[in-house]
């Protein structure tokens, strides 16, 4: 019986992931939307590669580079990302099991040779519902949307009257899209998060909601509209960096013994993982009082104690080794070098580290701000 990755995984590509199973590759995963909503189709990709990342870092190391790069609001029935060949494959195996209905989703995988900087001279056509706010909505008008509602300076009560009237408009908005649709749970303000802020009102909203909240705003109101611009609370993903020698912080150290004695530095990412070894020395996780670490990426904040900090997606950990910590003298550390042979396939050496392993600022004490998912997905309004 025929492979299906062989019909749906394109030739060039298919031959550049047998050759080096573990590369990365730039690929746009066709989706077909005939059986079901674009949103849906998003949806049920992202959870195959998950589910294929989860199975491949149980069998050997997963590789944190991965990313999704688009999502509903591009309006193309294609998902551009970055994975590894064997993930790839994966997912297009797990789509082809997948239950019927809807069936198998993926129509083709392939090289993604575009480099996405295309001008659209419609988007400075101004507007209230930015441009990728409307194609979300466009894409799927009862999908809830995590939205950040950027209020207009010149209301003429100021922004506390404006933050003020857009919360009742919302409120209003949402219960008259229950009257006409039926109620759901899934919309609300994020009150936490508008506390915080002067300039913004967080929520998730329907489409159809964000819609009549904009109608609603706009009807003969004389002292004008209190909503400036709507948008999307964008997913941000994470970077890395070469470190400590690129900010000359080892020369710094050396000349003036700048440790980091008495300094806290937060970091907002992915979390920190409690238990490893670069942070016990030196006891970075162990805080002042008055701080506490705190886990974002639950319904509402928690404060999370240090000796049960978890970090599953790596970013946070690896930046806090940047920052602070410092192994043991017992620890052997290693490197791993990279290098590709003839054919373009990747291997890895392992070598010794025979010096120090420290951070930039050793001493100092790291206050962990978990905001990120194993997947690289946050919001930007945090």
């Amino acid at each position: 019986m025929a492979d299906p990755a062989e019909n749906i995984i394109a030739r060039p590509l298919l031959k550049r992931i047998t050759n080096d199973p573990n590369g990365l590759h730039r690929v746009l995963i066709d989706v077909d939307p005939s059986e079901v909503t674009l949103a849906k189709a998003y949806e049920r990709v992202r959870d195959l590669i998950e589910q294929a990342r989860a199975e491949q870092a149980r069998e050997s190391v997963d590789r944190t580079e991965q990313h999704i790069f688009s999502n509903e609001a591009d309006g193309r029935p294609s998902i551009s990302a970055r994975l590894q060949g064997k993930v790839i494959q994966r997912i297009v195996a797990l789509d082809q099991e997948g239950p019927r209905p809807p069936g198998p989703l993926i129509s083709s995988v392939r090289r993604d040779l575009d480099d996405g900087r295309r001008f659209n001279p419609d988007n400075m056509v101004r507007t209230v519902i930015s441009i990728p706010m409307l194609q979300m909505i466009e894409a799927d008008e009862d999908a809830t949307q995590s939205v950040l509602i950027e209020l207009n300076i010149d209301y003429w009560g100021g922004r506390p009257r404006a933050k003020e009237r857009v919360r009742n408009l919302i409120s209003t908005a949402i219960t008259m899209t229950a009257i006409m649709e039926g109620s759901r749970d899934d919309q609300f303000i994020s009150d936490w998060k508008t506390d915080t802020s002067e300039q913004y009102v967080y929520a998730k909203l329907s489409g159809t909601t964000i819609r009549r909240l904009v109608e609603l705003d706009q009807e003969g109101q004389p002292e004008g509209r209190a909503i400036y611009h709507i948008w999307p609370d964008f997913k941000v993903r994470a970077q890395i960096w070469r470190s400590v020698a690129t900010v000359k912080a080892d020369a710094c150290r050396r000349s003036f013994d700048t440790r980091g004695r008495g300094i806290v530095w937060a970091i907002f990412d992915s979390g920190i993982d409690g238990k490893h070894a670069h942070f016990i020395k030196q006891s970075n996780l162990t805080l002042p009082s008055g701080l506490a670490h705190i886990d974002f990426m639950r319904p509402k904040p928690v404060e999370v104690p240090a000796d049960q900090l978890t970090d599953d997606y790596g970013h946070g950990t690896h930046v806090a080794g940047i920052i602070a910590g410092e192994l043991t003298d017992d620890y052997k550390a290693i490197s791993l070098a990279r290098e590709r042979d003839q054919d373009g396939k990747i291997s890895y050496e392992a070598h010794p580290v025979d010096e120090p392993v420290m951070g930039m600022a050793p001493e100092c004490k790291l206050l962990s701000y978990r905001c990120w998912t194993r997947m690289a997905k946050a919001m930007s309004a945090l």
